[in-house]
């Protein structure tokens, strides 16, 4: 970029003089001054970091006009005032002037109307303002794939750094164990320690700098090229539903993929009083077998909506067959979740004894 606007000057130089027009020559203390005014300034808080800064600084990199930017790390206003974009310092937030500080008295900002339990760190804010366009320009994301994709990244990646930066735990009561490995802990690792004796802040930033915004990249990545495909095969199978039972209460997947969120998501968006829009079970076949899984509770990674009877959980083969009368089938899962059979018919017939029940 330096080198095209010195070539340009250059060029501008020599086709002036060609044209006789009196100018004032370019010395290099003048293009150094130009380039100071174009080259734009971003500024976060200097000492210890954490991740929702790295991470702010990481997205805005992302964009083109601050792609090659200056990083100042100050608390100083007087330098503050004379950046481009200010985050996590200053103890303003004004998206106008790109004033992105939280920690203001009185800030009370979340991601949308829906998102009320967590207000937002210096990344959800930047993340809120710039992210559809970083969604659109840098990983192509189709106008009418964005709003989805642009609240499922937040939703599956920046809310928890929100959260831990504002300090909301993940849960109520008394923890049971401490998650030491995620990003936040990540970066709070990269900071210098005590027994540094010349710690550089700076340079330990960027490393943090370069990974939240890999993480952000793989959340993206995860997103829209694994999770948002499997949208149209989990729509289309709740639309079916009622060919592969009569209950409406089954859905079969033309192929195995991740359905929890869509389907939570859809059967919100087709919502009544009689609860007829919500799913117990998910078929799929896998190369071996017929599977099915019983939905979970949409707050619960264990508790399932309508397990599989308790006297069959935990058996498989001749000793399964027997027992429920169902032939071809091979196992039941010990926590009844989910169970297995050679023919969908056996499946089926599993379902049936399970809603009987």
């Amino acid at each position: 970029m330096l080198c095209y606007l010195y070539t340009f000057l250059l060029l501008f130089t020599s086709i002036q003089r060609q044209l006789s027009i009196r100018i004032s020559t370019f010395h290099p203390i003048h293009i150094h001054f130009l380039m100071s005014k174009l080259v734009k300034k971003l500024a976060s808080h200097n000492g210890s970091f954490h991740c929702d800064d790295a991470l702010a600084i990481s997205l805005l990199r992302m964009l083109p006009e601050y792609a090659e930017s200056q990083l100042i790390r100050t608390r100083d206003p007087e330098l503050l005032d004379k950046c481009d974009v200010v985050v996590d310092v200053g103890s303003i937030y004004d998206p106008q002037n790109c004033r992105f500080d939280h920690h203001q008295r009185g800030f009370n900002t979340f991601f949308s109307d829906k998102h009320h339990v967590t207000k937002l760190s210096a990344s959800g804010l930047i993340y809120r303002h710039f992210g559809k366009r970083i969604l659109t320009e840098k990983f192509a994301v189709k106008p009418e794939h964005l709003d989805i994709v642009y609240v499922a990244v937040y939703d599956s990646f920046l809310e928890a750094i929100d959260a831990i930066d504002n300090g909301v735990e993940i849960c109520d009561g008394k923890l049971k164990y401490r998650d030491n490995t995620g990003l936040s802990s990540r970066v709070a690792l990269l900071n210098p320690t005590w027994l540094d004796e010349n710690p550089n802040y700076d340079e330990q930033f960027e490393k943090a700098v370069t990974l939240t915004g890999n993480e952000f990249v793989s959340a993206v990545n995860r997103v829209y090229n694994i999770w948002f495909p499997a949208r149209e095969i989990v729509l289309n199978a709740y639309n079916n539903r009622l060919n592969v039972h009569k209950s409406g209460k089954v859905i079969e997947l033309s192929r195995h993929c991740p359905y929890y969120e869509h389907l939570y998501a859809i059967e919100e968006s087709n919502r009544d009083s009689s609860n007829n829009n919500i799913i117990y079970f998910v078929i799929f076949k896998t190369l071996k077998q017929w599977r099915c899984t019983c939905m979970r509770n949409k707050d619960s990674s264990f508790i399932c909506r309508l397990p599989f009877p308790e006297h069959l959980r935990g058996l498989r083969g001749e000793e399964l067959v027997n027992k429920s009368e169902i032939e071809n089938l091979e196992f039941v899962h010990h926590s009844g979740f989910t169970c297995g059979g050679s023919t969908m018919e056996s499946i089926i017939q599993l379902i049936d004894m399970t809603l009987a029940n």
